[in-house]
This record gives C-alpha cells, sequence and structure tokens, in this order.
C-alpha cells in the first residue's frame, strides 16, 4: 500500500510525459504540488478523499490531477486539452481508475483572470 506522499510522486512522475500539441512538440512538468507560479503544460495532483475499503488499513484515495493549459484564447487552449487528453489519460491509468476528465478554470490570486486546465479525477 502506497503512503499519500508516495501516491502524490507517482502521479506526479506519470504525467511528466513528452506529447505533441499543434504539431509542435511539449512536455508536460509533473509537480507533487502547485507550483508557486503555474505555466502551461504544469501538472500537479490535488488529495480528494480516503475511503476505507476494510478494518486492515486497505484504502480507496480519489485524487484530482490538474494541467494547466495555455491561455488565453479559447481555441488555443482549448487544441491544446485536445491533444494532451489522450497521452495524459494513458499515463494516469497504470495507477488506477481515471473516471472523470473535464475542462476547469483554476484562479489566479493576484489576477482577475483564472488559467485552464484539464482536470482528472482518479481512483487510486
Amino acid at each position: 500500500m502506497m503512503t499519500q506522499t508516495q501516491m502524490r510522486d507517482a502521479i506526479a512522475t506519470a504525467i511528466s510525459i513528452d506529447s505533441t500539441v499543434a504539431g509542435a512538440p511539449v512536455h508536460v512538468t509533473g509537480a507533487p504540488t502547485q507550483p508557486d507560479v503555474i505555466g502551461a503544460y504544469d501538472g500537479w495532483p490535488v488529495w480528494r478523499v480516503t475511503r476505507p475499503v476494510n478494518p486492515c488499513g486497505l484504502v480507496e484515495t480519489d485524487w484530482d490531477v490538474l494541467v494547466a493549459l495555455p491561455a488565453p484564447m479559447a481555441d488555443v487552449w482549448v487544441g491544446a486539452g485536445d491533444a494532451l487528453l489522450p497521452d495524459l489519460t494513458a499515463a494516469l491509468w497504470p495507477l488506477g481508475q481515471v473516471t472523470r476528465v473535464g475542462p476547469v478554470q483554476i484562479a489566479v490570486a493576484e489576477s482577475d483572470s483564472a488559467i485552464p486546465a484539464l482536470q482528472f479525477q482518479i481512483t487510486m
């Protein structure tokens, strides 16, 4: 059984992938926590909930995995998200069940704008 820290590190490692967006190579940089300054193609896990499965300590843990997309024009971030979706899903699947994927906006405290991102929900 993995600890929370080990799960977080495994997710960060899994999403550190090379892909192609609009014919150009991109690198998704996985981190165990949200970076102080979020850039396009930065990704990190966010722990959501842990459910005990049995009294012996077996648990299931739900994570959100966020990957920032280039902003601000919708056609750019939508295209980037579409291109990354299969590669990121394939990278996460060996860790657990990917239960949902969707677009989200990450609020930025020092700005009135938000950063577009893909949000993967995974159960480990």
